[in-house]
């Protein structure tokens, strides 16, 4: 592996080697044509619970809050949403190119922006804050229906 990758591009060709490597064994016989179809069975539950931890870290790189209990991966990924969609798009005033990082923490979501941290929206509570990153990720996927 190349040393001169960031570590987000590391988990990234992790993951995708994991989903090859998932998507070789659900398509085709795999499981049928196995000679111990329970072995490939948890061999593939391996695989689905690698590429959730993988892009838990991720999405983890950026949550400065603690996140614990079965909903984490959920929650991680919908703040995963969240970012890559400001940084693609851009958020009220702040155009794509001006952010370079979205932080999430218990009371506050910030952006980085030509080397600022900007806090664009506060809440009381850490469930307040991943209220609003699941409403606005359901607002922007009605809209883009």
């Amino acid at each position: 592996m190349n040393n001169n990758l960031t570590i987000t591009e590391r988990l990234l060709l992790k993951i995708e080697k994991a989903e090859n490597e998932l998507d070789l064994r659900l398509n085709g016989d795999y499981l049928r044509e196995s000679p111990n179809p329970k072995k490939a069975y948890d061999e593939r539950t391996k695989l689905f619970n690698k590429i959730r931890d993988l892009k838990f870290q991720l999405a983890k790189k950026s949550i400065i809050c603690r996140l614990s209990g079965d909903e984490k991966y959920y929650f991680a990924d919908q703040c995963l949403k969240f970012e890559t969609y400001i940084k693609e798009n851009g958020y009220k005033n702040f155009k794509r190119d001006e952010i370079s990082s979205v932080w999430f923490d218990t009371h506050q979501i910030e952006i980085s922006s030509l080397g600022t941290h900007i806090t664009i929206q506060n809440f009381k509570t850490k469930q307040e804050m991943l209220g609003f990153v699941m409403g606005f990720n359901d607002g922007v996927k009605a809209t883009s229906k």
